[in-house]
């Protein structure tokens, strides 16, 4: 009897222990919940269409009901602050605004966004502490992994077989040119005349790339994807012609310009070539510039099919750093770099032409390390594809090569 009254006394004491531990837990937990005040931080980008579209449909009736605080940063303004919520995050592979972070989660994409507001999972989510971004430190990596990337992929593409080609056309055409330093002076204009239409067309790249990803925000992330499928099977292709040139058989290669193409370069030239050679005779004119620079401008365009494959895969990894935020002058500033590293080979092989007045040699040398172009070239695909592909899958690459080596 008595051990029945002790055990019940016991249970007693023990459901009250667990009593006053809720109600303490709940007070402490009530305590901490109230300390917090509702927010959401909302990443903004002034350009994006689509971006405005949320602020109209979420964020500013949030703003004026007034229950949740709203930060709002803007990813040209606010740049640290939001590769802070980015990087804390671990967003990755998505476009960059809009988006929108609430407690432990985040929502990107104006159909998913609009989603949570309207079924209430995002004042759900506010209710909670964001994540804490105090001990994010910027990544001092990106400005020199871009640019050591960027000057590697402009002369690998400088060194060329068809950018080569084509200036040893023109450099043999002209040749009979006996004034070397007239030589010299069209030599130049024609490749001031590539460089320009190759930074244009390098230009206009990512302002394409950067427009889709404002427009299309939520299928951005697929630029990864595609961008990883081309540079693999440019890769593939520039492997396969690693072999076959190794084997000097020049004739199976396959990445490079159209027998079409070419034939029709070279008439171009021959056109062109011809009034150049006319206005080197008489007197100093402006055409031995005006003409050479045109024919430049005309040959880089066609050339483009050919050499652009770098250019885009380059210009892809430029957009990848700066996503949704605008063509900045950092990023005109890359595309500078590689288009001048591009003409570096083309401006030594004219030099050496015009000094021994002779493509011959040249042409020779190239041709005899064409193997060690096609591999160079095959690596530098199969980095840009791992690249993307890792960036599709939401993981970085240079986090990921520091966790594997």
């Amino acid at each position: 009897m008595k051990m029945g009254v002790h055990m019940r006394k016991i249970t007693m004491i023990f459901c009250l222990f667990l009593a006053v531990l809720f109600t303490t837990t709940e007070s402490v937990g009530a305590e901490e919940n109230n300390d917090w005040e509702p927010t959401i931080v909302y990443i903004d980008d002034r350009w994006c269409v689509v971006c405005q579209e949320v602020k109209q449909k979420v964020i500013e009736p949030i703003i004026e009901a007034g229950d949740i605080n709203v930060i709002i940063y803007d990813v040209e303004n606010d740049r640290q602050d939001v590769l802070a919520y980015w990087d804390t995050y671990g967003v990755r592979g998505q476009a960059i605004a809009p988006v929108v972070f609430a407690g432990d989660q985040f929502f990107y994409d104006k159909d998913d966004i609009v989603a949570a507001y309207e079924d209430g999972t995002l004042a759900e989510h506010a209710q909670y502490p964001l994540r804490d971004t105090s001990e994010w430190e910027p990544r001092n990596y990106t400005f020199f992994t871009a640019l050591g990337v960027i000057i590697i992929g402009g002369l690998i593409d400088g060194v060329n077989p068809c950018a080569i080609a084509m200036l040893l056309m023109f450099i043999s055409m002209v040749g009979t040119v006996k004034n070397r330093r007239v030589l010299a002076i069209v030599s130049f204009a024609y490749i001031l005349g590539v460089f320009v239409v190759y930074f244009t067309f390098s230009l206009g790249v990512l302002t394409l790339l950067d427009a889709i990803r404002v427009r299309f925000t939520a299928a951005a992330v697929w630029l990864y994807l595609g961008f990883g499928i081309l540079c693999t099977l440019l890769f593939l292709i520039t492997l396969y012609d690693f072999f076959v040139t190794k084997k000097q058989e020049y004739g199976k290669i396959r990445n490079q310009l159209p027998k079409v193409l070419r034939n029709f370069n070279k008439r171009v030239m021959e056109t062109f070539t011809n009034a150049i050679k006319k206005a080197s005779e008489g007197k100093p004119s402006p055409m031995i510039i005006i003409v050479p620079f045109t024919l430049g401008v005309l040959i880089g365009m066609f050339e483009a099919v050919c050499t652009g494959q770098i250019a885009v895969g380059v210009l892809g990894w430029v957009d990848s750093l700066n996503p949704g935020g605008g063509v900045n002058p950092l990023e005109i500033f890359y595309v500078l770099v590689f288009n001048i590293m591009f003409i570096i080979p083309l401006v030594i092989i004219a030099l050496l032409a015009i000094k021994y007045r002779s493509t011959m040699a040249v042409s020779n040398f190239v041709r005899e390390r064409m193997s060690l172009i096609k591999f160079a070239t095959s690596i530098f695909f199969l980095f840009l594809a791992v690249y993307f592909i890792l960036m599709f899958m939401g993981v970085e690459f240079l986090q990921f090569s520091y966790n594997v080596f």
